[in-house]
């Protein structure tokens, strides 16, 4: 992991620190302890983070732990009135050798529920990743979608990141195919062993339509004369709310398949006189399919505004519109 990305996060986590929004700056500096355990300047924001003793304690005893003669920390942790649980040691060994060692095992504030590592060959991969930290990744990126969108939140919640465009592909492709799966075997065409190849199978279709969306997209804006921008960002930007907009359809998919033996009860009635049912999908599903996919495009021309700032807002949807068709025609036929 690039110094300079451990910086990048510590500055945003520090800023949002400093602007009041502690539950963003406590995701982030989260995510620089745990690529880099020895930055100290994130342990003291954690600790600013939380009005928990036993919290802040941690991490003024981890601060100690790699600088005992810190004398903000000592400070500290000698005016809190209560202890916290023993945290293990950071260290393996005495003298400090390799700051490798210095990963914490067990830490509290860190790792509250079961986790695995993820492959480090992944850019922006953290060294460990739990169900915390997913559900703070799925707080943060409908913070950035409300704040793309200019409805509060915050645009910047969710860094750009190859680790994060990764884990919004399989998070839709396995989410879709179950769903997928449970509605095909609802109509009574599809068979067991598909909740199990399909989960598998959508992860893929979906890289190979958004590395095409991305690929088309990014053509068609340089194609138009704007700028080449930042392939990292402008993936980034298309990501967040295809991711979205993928699981949304996916939902009303399972939903048009668990009322289809319902009598009058299909998605379809609610417009009777509009009612066309092919192979379970009915004319209200495919409306809002349409309007996801536009709300998608909209956000994702919203977030790449930033990135192509002398582009029209025309050009923009276009190349979004195109993407979104890119990702449902992959999706669809490979």
């Amino acid at each position: 992991m690039s110094a300079s990305h451990e910086q990048e996060l510590l500055s945003q986590g520090l800023a949002a620190l400093k602007a009041g929004d502690k539950t963003t700056a406590q995701s982030v500096l989260r995510e620089v302890v745990k690529l880099n355990p020895r930055i100290i300047e994130a342990w003291m924001g954690l600790a600013q983070t939380t009005t928990d003793p036993a919290r802040q304690r941690t991490c003024y005893e981890n601060i100690l732990k790699i600088d005992p003669d810190h004398d903000a920390a000592r400070a500290a942790l000698a005016t809190l009135s209560v202890s916290a649980p023993e945290v293990e040691s950071l260290t393996s060994d005495t003298d400090n050798a390799g700051f490798e060692s210095l990963r914490p095992k067990k830490v509290t504030e860190i790792q509250a529920s079961p986790s695995f590592a993820p492959p480090q060959s992944i850019p922006g991969a953290p060294a460990r990743f739990s169900l915390d930290d997913l559900l703070d990744f799925m707080k943060n990126l409908l913070s950035s979608l409300q704040g793309t969108a200019g409805r509060g939140g915050n645009a910047d919640a969710l860094p750009a990141s190859w680790w994060n465009i990764t884990l919004m592909v399989v998070l839709a492709g396995m989410v879709t195919g179950l769903l997928l799966a449970l509605n095909y075997l609802i109509l009574g065409f599809g068979s067991p062993l598909s909740l199990i190849t399909l989960p598998l199978l959508m992860p893929l279709k979906m890289a190979a339509g958004l590395t095409g969306a991305t690929v088309l997209s990014r053509w068609f804006l340089q194609w138009r004369g704007q700028a080449d921008g930042n392939l990292l960002d402008h993936t980034m930007a298309l990501a967040r709310p295809w991711f979205t907009g993928s699981l949304g359809l996916a939902i009303l998919i399972l939903l048009n398949g668990l009322t289809s033996s319902l009598p009058g009860t299909t998605l379809g009635s609610v417009l009777i006189e509009f009612s066309l049912r092919t192979t379970g999908f009915s004319v209200v599903v495919l409306i809002a399919s349409l309007v996801i996919a536009i709300g998608a495009a909209y956000l994702t021309e919203r977030g790449w505004a930033k990135l192509y700032p002398e582009s029209t807002g025309t050009n923009r949807f276009v190349a979004a519109v195109l993407a979104m068709l890119m990702i449902s025609l992959a999706t669809a036929i490979f």
